[in-house]
């Protein structure tokens, strides 16, 4: 008698609890994008699908009034771009460092200097000069151009007017 009190007790207990909602009952995750939104913490923490899930459930006037659906989409961006690094970060393969070892030297050839590998832009950047100003090369072209033409238009000028003396 007293095993069958315990164990009517024990499914009692259990169906009580099965039928029962639970207190942790799952919100769909577009639900938990909006408020996150509302409270001003969204950020890349959701599926692609709780984004695109939240950015059709959102109200006309949530929609129309508020800058939720940029928002979204930029947390869904960053999502994205999140989950892509971590992609190609995970298909790279792990290899050991190269080793650099210097080249041999000809005698016909001068070692490159760093001035010979870098762009040009970043050399005239670098390089010495007063104030840190600097004039690129291609400026300096311009420039001459310029100055050519002006001077050719002068002396264009200068030969009309004396021919008209």
């Amino acid at each position: 008698m007293r095993r069958s009190r315990n164990g009517l007790a024990i499914a009692a207990a259990v169906l009580a609890t099965a039928g029962a909602p639970s207190a942790h009952a799952e919100i769909p995750c577009w639900q938990s994008v909006v408020s996150d939104w509302s409270a001003g913490r969204l950020g890349p923490g959701y599926a692609v699908s709780c984004y695109q899930s939240a950015l059709a459930h959102l109200p006309d006037d949530v929609r129309t009034y508020s800058s939720a659906p940029d928002d979204i989409r930029r947390a869904m961006l960053g999502a994205v771009e999140a989950r892509a690094s971590q992609a190609a970060v995970a298909a790279t393969p792990r290899r050991a460092p190269a080793v650099r070892r210097p080249a041999a030297v000809s005698p016909t050839r001068a070692p490159r200097t760093e001035a010979a590998v870098a762009p040009p832009s970043i050399v005239a950047e670098t390089g010495a000069s007063s104030g840190g100003r600097s004039v690129t090369t291609p400026l300096a072209v311009l420039a001459a151009g310029v100055l050519v033409l002006w001077l050719a238009a002068g002396w264009a000028f200068l030969a009309r007017r004396r021919r008209r003396v």
